[in-house]
């Protein structure tokens, strides 16, 4: 069929009703999804930025949370190693972090809160065989000087 004077108007009805519906299977898709963590009834309880927080967690990366739930693993929290480590990630910008977090988490968001990291340590680990630049550059003096 063309569009001409007298259809047009059925046009105009049949690409709205077609623009307005056409990801109805996948909108009912997300609502089942959604279903299954929050009865769909609460969720008018949420503004949308509030409902994005809670399903994908913080936008911007608090490095005081983070440091809060990392766990530390053959170095101390307080080492000169670990201090330059949380230096350095605070003059990261927020896309920086979040691809940091991407590279050795998997994800790119924090959970919302402290409470929802339950099970999901951020460990901050020096391998036996990495040995801090103090200390390799002592070994070397060592080494130089017998």
């Amino acid at each position: 069929h063309r569009i001409n004077l007298a259809n047009r108007d059925q046009y105009v009805q049949s690409a709205l009703d077609y623009r307005l519906h056409e990801f109805d299977f996948q909108v009912q898709a997300v609502v089942e999804g959604l279903a299954k963590v929050i009865p769909v009834p609460l969720l008018s309880l949420f503004t949308g930025e509030e409902l994005r927080t809670m399903v994908c967690g913080h936008p911007d990366i608090p490095l005081d949370m983070l440091k809060s739930v990392a766990v530390y693993k053959g170095v101390e929290y307080n080492s000169p190693l670990v201090q330059w480590f949380w230096e350095i990630l605070e003059t990261f910008s927020p896309s920086e972090r979040s691809l940091f977090l991407r590279f050795v988490w998997g994800r790119t968001r924090l959970p919302r809160n402290i409470a929802d990291f339950r099970g999901r340590d951020f460990v901050l680990q020096v391998l036996d065989k990495y040995q801090p630049p103090d200390t390799t550059c002592r070994r070397a003096t060592l080494a130089s000087s017998s």
